[in-house]
């Protein structure tokens, strides 16, 4: 028998050190999308979203927010930026980034569900340093999350891109696990609940106002238990993360993903 996890189960699961592995394993899976764009005083600044490759069963592709390739696009038509990157940086190795045409490699773009995709060669997705998210279950797409059950996350925030020495980028990921809030019949709502929020790290807990622009393309990932053992499946795409107010995050669901990267809404 296969289900997603309770609440309760997720938060008892979240603390331990299947929770840690399981957040490294969304961390595995996401990268930073990001380009380079000059700004009015002359400067080079690095603007970025996140993305993961995902293969269905028919290869695989690259996956981002759709508002984040419109962004990309605004930028290369206005702002004169560069190419896009899906790693940490541009070079031939693996993990040393994969430099990318958004525009020539576009299999589709949406703004509802906000999700767009792209085609990649094979050998690609090992240059960026991701594992190519496959998850879990025979058929595609998946079923959406449940709600109250359980679901983890990772992407980039822009606030913490640095540049330790010249040329050189670093991008800190954050991770995290909650619940499917709400499912709609075309988004998910994770509620965060700062008071049940445990740093698993032990780097700190983001601050009440930490801004989490940067995570948009990220995977959302659904906790699955079948037989005793814990997996997991891809539940959406992050579209919007706020600390503002209501904390939380929208994903997209990820069942308008076709098999080819195609879009079926």
């Amino acid at each position: 028998m296969t289900k997603d996890l309770t609440i309760e189960e997720a938060r008892a699961l979240s603390g331990g050190r299947l929770g840690r592995t399981m957040l490294e394993t969304a961390i595995g899976y996401a990268a930073p999308l990001w380009w380079v764009e000059p700004s009015d005083d002359g400067r080079h600044v690095v603007r970025n979203g996140s993305a993961f490759f995902l293969d269905c069963g028919r290869g695989p592709f690259l996956v981002t927010a759709g508002h984040v390739f419109s962004g990309y696009l605004e930028a290369r038509r206005d702002r004169g930026a560069g190419l896009a990157t899906v790693g940490t940086g541009p070079g031939p190795g693996p993990g040393e980034g994969l430099e990318v045409d958004l525009e020539e490699r576009l299999i589709a773009h949406s703004s509802d569900p906000d999700v767009a995709t792209f085609r990649v060669a094979a050998g690609e997705p090992g240059r960026s340093g991701c594992v190519v998210l496959t998850g879990h279950g025979r058929e595609w797409p998946p079923p959406p999350p449940e709600e109250g059950r359980g679901v983890f996350f990772a992407g980039f925030p822009g606030l913490e891109v640095l540049r330790p020495g010249p040329r050189v980028l670093s991008f800190g990921a954050l991770a995290g696990m909650g619940v499917a809030t709400d499912v709609g019949s075309r988004s998910i709502w994770s509620q965060f609940e700062r008071g049940e929020w445990t740093d698993v790290f032990g780097l700190g807990l983001p601050p009440e106002d930490y801004n989490m622009g940067g995570l948009s393309g990220g995977p959302l990932l659904a906790v699955v238990e079948h037989l005793g053992v814990m997996s997991w499946r891809l539940g959406g795409v992050i579209c919007e993360a706020s600390s503002q107010l209501a904390e939380g995050m929208f994903a997209a669901r990820a069942d308008f993903i076709g098999p080819r990267g195609e879009l079926t809404a």
